[in-house]
């Protein structure tokens, strides 16, 4: 079956076109085709954006639901909630738990992907802990936190073909040889949660470590030795061009000033916009959990963010991916650079850009329309429509 889009803002991986698009089944067939194509449909964009869906690589749950859960149920509202707002790709996210825990996460992701409980393609899994430094631990449960113990990682990535990304604090004893492992088996290692100094981060990308977990939040920062200052995580990071910076737009976690900086640094080819967004977003003020209802720990919605039990710090976000490109054009990032950074740069960074990520001839039809307030009318995934507002 041929769509035909016309009249669209094409938003492509360094322009915006004005003008049509043709896919053909679940592939992007032409751009901006002689003006005689036939079509068995064509869609009036009306000057609306026409852009790459948008991939969310950590995310936690929403709509009253973590993934953690592992039900059918689960997965279908996290992805019912999320699709409205532009997410055509998500990667679950997991926390720090019992080995038994994490593989019953990962197994419930293969189970979801493999059923297509959700419209919103699975991508993978993501292990967020339990290798933390426990000083940097965030709203994850201090009972659950370990060192990298290999025996248990490998039963772990053995357990299923799911794992994409896994958080580590790469200062602990042994989560360097993890590195190596996780690369090896084509698995993302990013470093979060994490203490360490400029050399212990130099020595995870030189084993294999390509990113940091929620760049500023949970991670060390500049501090004073003796006499002198040595670099943390957050420094580092940003310093060393190979490593991307994930980033949660969402307003809060970071000063606005602070997201605009981080984007002059790495720019968009390596600045990955997500929303650790967890199972109150989307929903009213209240009680929630992270990690799930049965053995998450407590969090509060207030508005929109999420604070852990005695609001000392945030509890991941609330907030949906469309919101992520309102907050990077708050900051002055042109729209085409917003878009690359929830698209083509967290696609690559996965490995996924072959087919996912952009707008171009060959690649899946990924799509979404919206307007300049970054509301979805429509989405597509394999070319079908899964979404009209």
């Amino acid at each position: 079956m041929k769509i035909l889009f016309v009249n669209a803002r094409i938003i492509l991986p360094s322009d915006i076109l004005k003008g049509s698009l043709l896919i053909e089944n679940d592939r992007i067939k032409e751009i901006n085709p002689p003006k005689n194509t036939e079509a068995d449909v064509t869609i009036d964009c009306k000057n609306k954006f026409l852009s790459p869906g948008f991939i969310d690589i950590h995310l936690h749950g929403g709509g009253g639901h973590d993934f953690m859960e592992g039900t059918k149920e689960a997965y279908e509202k996290i992805s019912e909630v999320h699709l409205v707002h532009g997410t055509t790709s998500f990667i679950p996210t997991s926390v720090a738990a019992s080995k038994t825990r994490i593989i019953s996460f990962l197994k419930a992701c293969e189970e979801a992907r493999l059923n297509k409980y959700t419209k919103v393609k699975i991508l993978g899994a993501h292990l967020e802990g339990p290798y933390f430094n426990p000083i940097r631990r965030g709203a994850h449960d201090l009972k659950e936190l370990r060192h990298p113990d290999k025996k248990e990682y490998e039963e772990i990535v053995k357990a299923t073909k799911i794992l994409k990304r896994w958080t580590i604090a790469c200062e602990l004893p042994d989560a360097l040889e993890l590195g190596n492992y996780l690369q090896a088996n084509g698995i993302n290692a990013s470093i979060g949660h994490s203490d360490a100094d400029e050399g212990e981060v130099i020595k995870a990308v030189n084993n294999n470590y390509t990113s940091t977990t929620h760049h500023y939040n949970a991670m060390s920062m500049l501090k004073k030795v003796g006499a002198y200052r040595i670099p943390g995580v957050v420094e580092t990071g940003q310093l060393l061009d190979c490593l991307y910076t994930e980033i949660i737009a969402d307003g809060h976690h970071i000063p606005l000033n602070i997201i605009a900086l981080n984007y002059k640094i790495k720019t968009a080819n390596k600045m990955v916009l997500v929303t650790d967004a967890m199972m109150a977003a989307t929903c009213e003020d209240g009680a929630y959990y992270i990690g799930g209802k049965e053995s998450g720990l407590k969090a509060i919605k207030k508005g929109d963010i999420a604070l852990v039990e005695d609001l000392s710090g945030f509890a991941g976000s609330v907030a949906t991916t469309n919101h992520l490109i309102r907050t990077a054009k708050k900051v002055g990032i042109p729209l085409v650079e917003a878009v690359k950074m929830l698209t083509l740069t967290p696609a690559t960074l996965i490995g996924e850009d072959k087919d996912l990520g952009s707008i171009e001839i060959g690649k899946k039809a990924d799509l979404i329309i919206f307007d300049d307030n970054i509301d979805i009318f429509q989405s597509f995934i394999d070319g079908r429509e899964v979404y009209r507002k």
